[in-house]
């Protein structure tokens, strides 16, 4: 599974940038006679659920998008910070269980 972690709202191009990172992984790193395929997952500080549905329209990469959060009283000004999930994943292709 390839995680990728922005600082900032949902923009549509880092769907391509996911993609490639899955992609690389499967060829360069997976065990195709052991290993399913790699999942990517995005979090990002906000999205419109309109646009990520948009962005992964044609992408056969199973890929999700979800957003994150500081958790309350964590990090304090630190530069790392703890984050917690946020809502269930917008769009998932193809369909991948991933809030279970």
């Amino acid at each position: 599974m390839v995680f990728e972690l922005k600082l900032g709202r949902f923009e549509p191009e880092y769907i391509g940038k996911l993609n490639f990172y899955v992609q690389l992984i499967d060829d360069k790193m997976r065990d195709h006679l052991r290993d399913e395929g790699t999942l990517g997952l995005l979090l990002v500080v906000g999205r419109d659920d309109v646009t990520v549905e948009v962005a992964l329209r044609g992408v056969s990469t199973p890929l999700a998008v979800s957003e994150w959060r500081r958790l309350a009283g964590v990090g304090g000004g630190h530069r790392g910070r703890a984050v917690a999930p946020g809502p269930a994943p917008a769009a998932v292709l193809p369909v991948v269980p991933l809030d279970h």
